[in-house]
């Protein structure tokens, strides 16, 4: 009886001590757990992000500070500029010496392709129901950098229709002329402004065009007379590339008459894009390709040598097959996330909650326009710019963290800004799609910069008169030959899987 006592004691103190142990656990001092509803440290997140100004984003600048603010970051930013950035990434992801989050400038080439096939980056596809606003984003972006079937990023998505001839307004004003309508239209000016002293100098002193050795604005032209956007594909499934078209050849007829004529800057080939945007910012030439949104850009440039230089922008040009764009992309670029850098699901889902944070409200205002009181003002319920030299040093830069639908909306106060804006869904509703672009051919990631480089020489020459249309359809043959074929019969296949 004493033994069962003995035991009954000692099972009630064994009961006592633990329930003492959890109490005075719970309530210890030294515990390292979070108090419930304590607030959360900043995240620690690395990035490697492009830029193009003359000088790298500064990190003390209040728009950078306030951003960490409204994230609860600490933002680590390598920043690369643009004339260096593909090497650096290539080199960052072949050595696997990534940050967390990654700005993928040509998220489709080779490298990204490869690497990501090979484990190298984080599909976020299951993760993305959880982050409302990252859903948000342009679909037709998300669809076209689906790497076999998956999102392995998050797009910087871009308006659909982008590609305008820009020219001086200013000088159509000078010659008493209107803007241009037809491909004849454009072609007249050019020749306008090369001969008839736009700039009113008294001078034989400016050019009509201005391109480059990539001869950049080819796309529009092409889609003027009526080319497919890269490739088309019939209703039997079969893909044709633009440059085995006849509309193709036509589009460089209208390049070599600007060249014979000299309408154009004929050294182009020895041309590069810096130097081509020279030729507009310093007044001498009045006319050249690019998208919308540079517009504005562009003006100030001219501006900082002729202060009442005016620009504008057209791009329903009439054509054969009416007015059309080719459609853009739908994005310029995407952030991947490393799994070298981020080697938990907690962390990913910590950057996209970044990144969705990305999307509020508040943060798009002060990456679209600044800090209210120092960068704009509200005048009449509208945002106004109030520096604009100060909005491009400080905020500016730091466009390219930013995947908002708004990050090709221009904010200055110019006719020409509002007139860009109101663009995007106008063009939108002219572009014609690219049946290929969410297509991946095994060819075309492994050869294509080599066969590209058969047709880019061709098309060269046949501007400058080193080739006719006989030699450059031999060349066109030469591509196929080379593997041009595989990539229209990659295509068709991955096309028909799609369609199932």
């Amino acid at each position: 009886m004493q033994r069962n006592k003995s035991s009954h004691l000692f099972k009630l103190f064994c009961v006592f001590m633990l329930v003492v142990i959890v109490i005075t656990g719970c309530s210890s001092p030294t515990s390292t757990a979070p108090a419930e509803g304590a607030k959360k440290g900043p995240t620690k997140i690395s990035l490697m992000v492009i830029y193009y100004a003359a000088e790298p984003p500064k990190p003390d600048v209040a728009a950078f500070k306030k951003l960490q603010e409204l994230t609860n970051t600490e933002l680590d930013i390598t920043w690369i500029p643009s004339s260096a950035y593909t090497e650096k990434l290539n080199v960052s992801v072949t050595s696997g010496d990534m940050p967390m989050a990654m700005f993928a400038s040509q998220p489709m080439n080779a490298t990204i392709v490869s690497s990501t096939r090979a484990g190298m980056f984080w599909e976020i596809g299951p993760f993305l129901k959880d982050y409302p606003l990252l859903s948000q984003i342009n679909k037709l972006a998300y669809h076209n950098l689906k790497i076999d079937g998956k999102d392995y990023g998050i797009p910087r998505s871009q308006p659909v229709g982008v590609d305008t001839v820009i020219y001086r307004k200013d000088w159509l004003n000078n010659l008493g002329l209107k803007e241009p309508k037809t491909i004849e239209d454009v072609y007249q000016l050019a020749k306008a402004f090369q001969q008839n002293d736009p700039d009113k100098n008294g001078k034989n002193d400016t050019i009509g065009f201005a391109t480059d050795t990539s001869l950049a604005g080819l796309n529009i032209v092409l889609a003027w007379h009526g080319a497919p956007n890269k490739f088309s594909v019939d209703p039997s499934g079969k893909f044709t590339a633009d440059f085995m078209t006849k509309e193709y050849v036509d589009a460089l007829r209208f390049f070599k008459r600007m060249y014979d004529d000299k309408v154009m800057n004929t050294d182009f080939v020895l041309t590069q894009t810096a130097q081509k945007v020279d030729l507009i910012r310093k007044g001498i030439a009045g006319m050249y390709f690019e998208a919308n949104f540079n517009s504005a850009e562009r003006q100030l440039d001219i501006r900082t040598h002729t202060p009442k230089a005016e620009i504008d922008i057209a791009y329903r040009i009439a054509g054969p097959k009416g007015e059309r764009v080719l459609a853009a992309l739908g994005y310029n670029a995407r952030y991947m996330f490393s799994k070298t850098s981020v080697k938990t699901e907690a962390q990913l889902k910590d950057i996209l909650a970044f990144f969705e944070k990305m999307q509020t409200p508040e943060v798009v205002t002060l990456l679209k326009w600044g800090i209210e009181g120092v960068h704009y003002k509200v005048d009449n319920g509208k945002k106004v710019s109030i520096d604009e030299v100060l909005y491009n040093k400080e905020v500016e830069p730091l466009k390219f963290l930013r995947l908002d639908k708004e990050n090709a909306d221009l904010t200055g106060n110019s006719t020409l800004d509002t007139k860009v804006n109101e663009t995007y869904a106008d063009m939108e509703s002219i572009a014609v799609p690219n049946p290929a672009i969410a297509l991946i051919s095994q060819t075309m990631t492994e050869k294509g910069a080599q066969l590209t480089k058969i047709i880019d020489d061709a098309k060269i020459k046949f501007i400058l008169g080193e080739l006719d249309e006989a030699v450059f359809k031999q060349e066109v043959d030469k591509w196929l030959k080379s593997g041009g074929q595989k990539i229209l019969d990659e295509y068709a296949v991955e096309y028909a899987k799609e369609k199932k």
